[in-house]
């Protein structure tokens, strides 16, 4: 999700309601029809062998608002740059609500990250 996008969905997000929330961590997978830039032959459960994307998506859990999206190549792992994910999403929301903790699942599970 770019700056300018996240500037403006900012605004529309009630921060005055919400006072504390956990940052949670999830990836998926989108599978592909035809030639869409940057879909690739990865882990795809549903549809084996076809291309897809695998976008990594944090959100505050208990308000369900989306603070950050990455759309990434169906190729990786759930926890490739979770660090560089997790520091730019924090930093999003940060100084708006406290953030009591993460949520992620053992997909994210690397040494670095925890």
């Amino acid at each position: 999700m770019s700056n300018t996008l996240w500037h403006y969905l900012k605004t529309l997000i009630p921060w005055n309601i919400i006072k504390e929330d956990w940052l949670t961590f999830d990836s998926t997978v989108l599978e592909r029809y035809g030639e869409q830039e940057g879909a690739k032959k990865g882990y795809n459960p549903q549809k084996k062998g076809r291309p897809s994307h695998n976008p990594l998506i944090a959100f505050l859990n208990r308000s369900r608002y989306v603070i950050h999206l990455w759309n990434r190549s169906g190729n990786v792992v759930s926890w490739n740059n979770i660090e560089g994910f997790f520091t730019s999403a924090y930093e999003r929301v940060h100084d708006l609500v406290k953030v009591s903790g993460v949520i992620a699942d053992s997909g994210f599970y690397v040494k670095q990250f925890i």
